[in-house]
């Protein structure tokens, strides 16, 4: 197809498919969209195009089948120019300062006295305590934003969907009740939603089943990406290449509590009072919340943080 290089965007007065739709609808052939700079040089060209949106002459293309395998790529594509990102990184947040304040809200100024220095044996112990109902309410606010949140394929989507099953899980099955003077809580005796389940291995199994899913999140699908996109231009590391190594120790980080905690049910050592469940357990939720915080650019942000753009808009806003 022979272009006029007067009238419509062309490369040695060749158009193609590209060329013609980017006339017909108004926009140029050489487009500012970071993303399609990293990955085109800029260009459109028909085999990234999938879909076009429309709106007041900015669009946004999403490629499903040339960059099947890079997820980071379609991820900024989805993201550039949607007005919904801030709010798809507040669900990110969220999930992450739920994680990082879940054991110590539940550790700071406790009403009764405990033999586990001051601490319950583990988070789990905390619902038979006047923390019970901060407990249940974290873990199904946690689940509920697990379940509804949209990952960028349906694998992560299962992903998070059996966590949040795993949280809800944790707080409608609790564990056995070891303290017999925790009269503080409306949940003694019980026995939560399906008090026939309660302190069965079932309690564990949510309990186990949502920490590691969570650490798989962190290791495999968060750091998914263009190994190249992990640098900048002189070599030195990325604000991407520094999360992906935060995912990395998080994930790690979970994992090795797993592990601890699977051995210290097998072998029952006497610690003499040490709280070793709850402080793991702390230690892997807390390790979650780091990196879902990180996942939602709290730390490490791409370009101005999102806390400085929010205030920005309320200024301009007055």
């Amino acid at each position: 197809m022979v272009c006029s290089k007067r009238y419509l965007p062309s490369r040695d007065g060749l158009c193609d498919c590209s060329g013609f739709i980017s006339w017909v609808i108004g926009l140029s052939r050489k487009t500012r969209i970071p993303a399609y700079k990293t990955l085109v040089a800029g260009w459109i060209s028909d085999s990234i195009i999938q879909s076009t949106v429309l709106k007041n002459y900015k669009f946004i293309i999403i490629e499903m089948k040339t960059l099947k395998n890079d997820v980071t790529s379609v991820d900024k594509l989805k993201e550039d120019n949607n007005e919904l990102v801030f709010s798809y990184l507040t669900l990110r947040n969220l999930i992450g300062f739920g994680g990082v304040s879940l054991p110590i809200a539940l550790a700071i100024f406790p009403s009764r006295d405990s033999e586990y220095y001051g601490f319950e044996p583990s988070i789990s112990d905390y619902f038979y305590t006047d923390r019970g109902d901060i407990l249940v309410v974290i873990l199904c606010v946690l689940g509920a934003f697990l379940i509804t949140y949209s990952g960028y394929n349906w694998k992560e989507r299962l992903l998070t969907f059996i966590a949040g099953i795993g949280s809800i899980g944790v707080a409608f099955v609790p564990t056995i009740q070891r303290c017999k003077d925790c009269l503080n809580s409306v949940h003694t005796n019980s026995g939560g939603v399906f008090p026939k389940l309660a302190g069965t291995a079932v309690h564990f199994i949510f309990a186990a089943t949502f920490l590691f899913v969570l650490a798989i999140l962190s290791l495999v699908f968060f750091t998914k990406g263009r190994k190249e996109n992990c640098f900048n231009t002189d070599g030195t590391l990325s604000q991407k290449g520094k999360r992906n190594i935060v995912f990395k120790v998080c994930g790690w980080i979970i994992i090795a509590c797993l592990v601890i905690l699977g051995l210290y049910f097998i072998l029952k050592p006497d610690l003499k009072g040490f709280p070793v469940i709850y402080v793991f357990e702390s230690i892997a939720v807390e390790a979650f919340g780091l990196s879902w915080l990180t996942k939602g650019q709290t730390l490490w942000s791409d370009g101005e943080h999102y806390l400085l753009k929010g205030l920005k808009g309320l200024t301009a806003k007055k």
